[in-house]
């Protein structure tokens, strides 16, 4: 019985911090909610044994208390008494509740997840107040996050989902200023981000961005500008297209596409290129219509006839032809390749064809827009009937080792499935669309 009792006496000890968590789980709410300046009496009691549980080696009852840290009890006066417990904890169970105080979603911890940030040196912890900062941070928070950026390992990337998520629109305002100057990998990114926010009071900025005199900074912001430009940067991108060479023209042509065909008032800049192209000089012109091409439309086909009909600007029709964007022009494709003799010519309305045929909805997506057509391989016959390394002539069976071969039975309809097997290859390589049919239209037309 001794024994017993000093058994029941340990038990009740282990017991004692689960039965003070669960004080705190039943607290009223009324009571555990309120913000007032003076909590009760029950409230302080469930937030001291909260505090007291995020010390214990039991992971269990620190996830509990968590949980009631996220959820559970309110107050800014919890809040305080959280941060405040912050530096006495080691670095697994601060960055433990730098998560649950994120979620708590208490502006009141900003300060303490900042200072952790510029002090601390475990990475955990680090990116658990960056991502608190992220949630609950603003305006002045910028500067920290942005110097975050330049940060080692996972840190610049964890920076790069605060700025997105950041709130409010003094903290936009505040990266468009930290995106004008400073390093021109930082204003890259910042850039980039700018974009990712969908910001579109950054249009200014990208449109002075796509000026700079950094490669890198240029190119972030014809990214930003393709994402969510519209008619009012058409001048800008123009300018690109004018000025770049390389995979930048590439990009800025890829830009005007974008916002020309996909994006918000897509008809609007569409008809706004064109108006720039009637207007400008023939080099100007020459540069844009690539650009044009690739967007397509009745009025860019009445452009390419013109220059087709005239022997001096005919291989720049040609070339503009070449981009165009979806199958529709096939048969006029046709035409040009059966009268034409040159074979330069030949060789490319082929390669235009080959590359716009086959596509199943007759619409290339931007990446194919900007490819080379003469690129393009031209389709070949699938050999008919496959080749076999086995012997063709009749399986010969024997009854034994050494008696006479006995002779083959058919098996019934054997001989319909061989017959519809030899014209199946013909069958399928001869049907509209397939790569036999292109290839016998094609032959004919370079025939004739």
């Amino acid at each position: 019985m001794p024994v017993l009792r000093t058994s029941l006496f340990v038990s009740r000890n282990a017991i004692l911090p689960a039965m003070l968590l669960l004080t705190a789980l039943v607290a009223p709410m009324a009571d555990a909610a309120a913000a007032a300046p003076a909590p009760s009496a029950t409230a302080k009691q469930a937030a001291e044994s909260v505090l007291a549980t995020l010390r214990s080696g039991d992971a269990d009852l620190r996830a509990v208390a968590l949980e009631r840290i996220r959820y559970g009890l309110r107050g800014t006066s919890f809040t305080e008494a959280l941060v405040a417990t912050l530096p006495t904890l080691d670095p697994p169970r601060q960055a433990e509740l730098l998560v649950a105080l994120a979620d708590r979603g208490d502006a009141a911890a900003v300060a303490a997840a900042t200072g952790l940030l510029a002090a601390s040196g475990d990475t955990a912890v680090r990116l658990a107040a960056i991502r608190l900062v992220g949630r609950l941070g603003g305006e002045a928070d910028v500067p920290t996050l942005v110097a975050a950026l330049a940060g080692d390992g996972p840190m610049p990337a964890a920076a790069r989902w605060a700025l997105v998520e950041l709130p409010g629109s003094g903290a936009a305002a505040a990266i468009r200023v930290a995106a004008r100057s400073g390093a021109a990998s930082s204003r890259a990114a910042l850039l980039d981000l700018l974009a990712e926010r969908r910001d579109r009071a950054a249009l200014p900025t990208l449109v002075a961005a796509a000026g700079d005199g950094d490669a890198l900074v240029r190119l972030a912001a014809i990214r930003g500008l393709a994402a969510f430009g519209g008619p009012g940067e058409i001048p800008a991108l123009v300018a690109l297209i004018e000025t770049s060479s390389g995979e930048e023209r590439k990009a800025a042509e890829l830009a005007i596409v974008r916002v020309c065909t996909a994006n918000r008032d897509a008809a609007a800049a569409a008809t706004a290129l064109l108006s720039t192209y009637q207007s400008a000089d023939e080099p100007t012109g020459y540069s844009l219509l690539p650009a044009l091409a690739r967007i397509g439309g009745p009025a860019v086909m009445a452009i390419i006839d013109s220059m087709l009909a005239d022997p001096a600007r005919r291989p720049q029709g040609l070339d503009a032809l070449s981009k165009w964007p979806d199958a529709t022009i096939k048969d006029r494709l046709l035409e040009l390749l059966g009268a034409t003799t040159d074979a330069k010519e030949k060789e490319l309305l082929l390669g235009t064809l080959i590359r716009i045929a086959p596509l199943p909805d007759n619409k290339l997506k931007d990446p194919q827009k900007l490819r080379d057509p003469t690129s393009s391989v031209a389709p070949t016959r699938r050999s008919s009937p496959r080749l076999s390394t086995r012997s063709s002539g009749p399986r010969r069976t024997t009854n034994s080792s050494n008696g006479p071969p006995a002779p083959r039975r058919a098996r019934p309809g054997s001989g319909k499935r061989k017959a519809d097997a030899g014209r199946m290859p013909l069958i399928i390589e001869s049907r509209p669309g397939g790569a036999g049919y292109w290839a016998a239209v094609l032959a004919r037309a370079v025939v004739a």
